[in-house]
């Protein structure tokens, strides 16, 4: 399992991911995806269709606030920037 942590109120929660499927598991994986929906909703406009169709400058803006809350273990980092760029 990977594991990363997200800041609040100044101390991080830790996020785990299922390895086979990168998705976020656990008992803070609500917050984290309720964090993600939120940076995705006020860096996207709605009338925006799918991810495809997001600047890629918006993908690195959001991409770059999670960096600054999280800490994430390298080879999610580099899995990231493989599959993204």
């Amino acid at each position: 399992m990977k594991k990363l942590a997200l800041s609040t109120d100044g101390q991080r929660i830790p996020i785990e991911f299922d390895q086979s499927t990168g998705k976020s598991i656990g008992e803070n994986k609500t917050k984290f995806k309720s964090y993600l929906g939120f940076l995705g909703r006020s860096k996207i406009s709605i009338l925006i269709e799918d991810w495809d169709s997001v600047d890629a400058n918006v993908k690195d803006e959001i991409w770059t606030e999670i960096l600054v809350i999280v800490i994430i273990f390298v080879n999610v980092v580099l899995n990231y920037i493989i599959v993204n760029h």
